[in-house]
């Protein structure tokens, strides 16, 4: 794990050195602090077990310190691309909805990533949830509760304002707290809106339950504009076309009318909208297994920023939830399974 965080950081930034080793360690000091105090017990303890260096030092030993840092890489590193599309009832076969959610993060040079896929069930009755990430990891990048609130985050950058760590806390273990403890998806959205500017970088967050499919639009100041749940009938972009009827889209950048349009201009970002906009313009339905084959028909030759799971260096992993039988399902990156189909395998129930 060690030599991933380091590349993880190589990735984020051009000037690495021990000040900004650093700051990186100052800024998930004050993230952990922030956070419940039961997480910081569990981060304790599972990091009794891998660690056994001492500081940020790049040595080939884990410290607590680079195991900290590994909790908060979204909230305080960065480097990942994401996307997500849920269908409402109305386009499925099964008249149930069906979301997912690919996380695209660099897996490393020796496919580190590859070697340490997680599925946590975390079992505390009705705070119960379960979360795809990696071994060790206890922050929430792709999770599930027990009552069937499904929550992402994807990354949105700032366009004017430089990072910030006083007084701030982590939004991925914000989401977390919140599908433990609030039963539906407008309430956990709610609730990550209400703190928004708490957190240090702009996100977008999936949130998904039976019923609804939301995107909470997370600025944390208030020059990169206000907080908004987006849902499939916000009014978006003048430079968005947007096709898809009973469908929400979510991208590396914030789509809501007036809005800076810079982001969604971003070719990652646009590729990723216009695709999924091809994929699921006008009113069909889909069943599980033509969900599968779209999201999965991605090739290594395209152009395509997305859903390419084994055929890329970014694919981390495509995580769907079918309201109809209330499995979850993942498809993961593997070592040296370039070319080859994503496998699919069932991670669960909710």
């Amino acid at each position: 794990m060690e030599s991933y965080i380091y590349e993880n950081i190589e990735d984020a930034f051009t000037n690495v050195d021990d000040t900004l080793y650093h700051r990186l360690d100052i800024r998930a000091t004050i993230l952990f602090d922030s956070i419940q105090k039961e997480y910081q017990y569990e981060i304790r303890g599972i990091a009794e077990a891998f660690a056994s260096g001492e500081g940020m030092i790049k040595d080939g030993k884990l410290s607590f310190e680079e195991f900290r840092l590994a909790q908060f890489v979204p909230d305080a590193v960065r480097g990942t691309a994401c996307s997500a599309v849920s269908l409402d009832g109305s386009r499925t076969k099964s008249g149930k909805r069906i979301t997912s959610r690919l996380l695209e993060w660099y897996i490393g040079t020796e496919n580190q990533v590859a070697k340490i896929h997680t599925v946590t069930h975390i079992k505390n009755a009705e705070k119960s949830y379960t979360a795809v990430g990696s071994l060790g990891l206890m922050t929430t990048l792709t999770a599930i509760s027990r009552s069937g609130v499904m929550v992402g985050e994807l990354d949105v950058g700032s366009v004017s304002e430089d990072y910030q760590i006083q007084d701030k806390s982590s939004y991925t273990f914000a989401m977390r707290y919140a599908i433990e403890n609030y039963p539906t998806a407008r309430e956990v959205a709610e609730y990550l809106a209400e703190h928004a500017r708490e957190y240090t970088y702009c996100a977008n967050i999936l949130v998904t339950d039976e019923n609804e499919a939301l995107c909470v639009e997370m600025p944390v100041t208030e020059s990169d504009g206000e907080v908004i749940i987006r849902d499939k009938n916000t009014k978006l972009l003048d430079e968005i076309v947007n096709d898809c009827q009973d469908c929400l889209i979510i991208v590396n950048a914030y789509v809501c009318e007036g809005r800076n349009p810079s982001g969604i201009k971003f070719s990652g970002n646009l590729i990723r909208w216009e695709r999924f906009n091809e994929w699921f313009a006008g009113d069909s339905s889909f069943s599980l297994g033509s969900f599968k084959e779209i999201m999965t028909s991605e090739r290594p030759d395209e152009q395509a920023f997305l859903v390419q799971i084994g055929n890329n260096d970014t694919g981390f992993h495509l995580v769907i939830a079918d309201y109809e039988t209330r499995t979850l399902q993942a498809s993961f990156a593997r070592e040296d399974a370039k070319g080859e189909p994503p496998v699919f395998y069932e991670i669960g129930t909710f």
